[in-house]
């Protein structure tokens, strides 16, 4: 008698079971970076949010005169300052999340708390990344401090020209090594940055947050480099953003939130939203440093 055992194709083919993991994978999306973790000034200091729109004062510097024992010092021999002090308006941006699922879906989907849990992280990732997308739009936007080009790439040149001009113009508000200056740059330029030598071997420098314990580099040459895809990619450039905290503002009406699961008929609606907006400070103190984005 011959010897057949069954198989999958045929005799046992409508038995078999086909099962999901119960997690759920997010894909990926772009952290809140050129606008976060302190790296704009608070549009709302003092306050408890933005409103319909905000308007910041600024105070030009005031020059000190020379005076001699043998001139006036009343108020006519006097030079007197006359700046033209001037405002910058931070308006908000509305953004939202909108997600539903009729009632079949709901019933038939078995990892339906799972699946809800997923789509709202989802929405206030998608938020935040909008958030610092536009952020990262300002860059191409400052018109004092350019170096670079679309037809280069990012080397230690370069980035030593953008630290002199911030330093230039910032003032006191960017001394090397002692207060935050940020560095933003595109991921199509990570190869160029970590293949700057001086960059790498920084582990001689001897720090705890060096390469040889962390196996990235972080600091250098006084400045932080953040690794955001939110950097601005137009104009056939990248313009990576390099700028102190206090160049650039944000004030915000309402961060990431998500509303409750709201019924409406059969359909369940999940709902995110936010609203906040960003601006140019200072334009003199920020720096568009432009490389390639091939």
């Amino acid at each position: 008698m011959a010897y057949n055992a069954v198989n999958t194709t045929t005799q046992v083919a409508n038995l078999l079971e086909t099962q999901y993991r119960r997690r759920f994978s997010l894909d990926t999306s772009e952290r809140l970076v050129i606008c976060g973790e302190g790296a704009f000034e608070d549009a709302t200091e003092g306050l408890s949010r933005l409103g319909n729109a905000i308007v910041l004062r600024k105070i030009a510097p005031k020059a000190a005169q020379t005076g001699t024992a043998t001139s006036a010092m009343d108020p006519t021999g006097l030079t007197w300052e006359q700046d033209t002090e001037v405002t910058v308006t931070v308006s908000p941006t509305f953004r939202y999340c909108a997600y539903s699922l009729n009632k079949p879906a709901q019933t038939r989907l078995l990892a339906d708390a799972e699946f809800k849990r997923g789509v709202r992280e989802q929405m206030t990732r998608g938020l935040a990344e909008a958030i610092d997308l536009s952020a990262g739009d300002l860059a191409a936007s400052l018109a004092t401090n350019i170096v670079g080009s679309g037809a280069v790439n990012l080397d230690q040149s370069l980035i030593l020209s953008a630290l002199g001009k911030v330093r230039t113009g910032a003032g006191r508000y960017f001394t090397p090594g002692t207060t935050d200056l940020f560095f933003d740059v595109h991921p199509k330029q990570l190869q160029h940055l970590f293949g700057i030598s001086n960059y790498m071997n920084a582990q001689f420098r001897g720090q705890d947050n060096g390469p040889v314990k962390t196996g990235v580099v972080v600091p250098g040459w006084g400045c932080t480099f953040r690794i955001s895809g939110n950097v601005d990619d137009s104009g056939g450039a990248l313009h990576n953003f390099v700028h102190p905290k206090e160049s650039h503002v944000i004030g915000w009406n309402e961060k990431p939130q998500l509303l409750p699961e709201q019924p409406y008929g059969l359909d369940l609606l999940l709902i995110a939203f936010a609203e906040a907006g960003v601006a140019e400070f200072y334009d003199q103190y920020a720096c568009d440093a432009q490389t390639s984005n091939a």
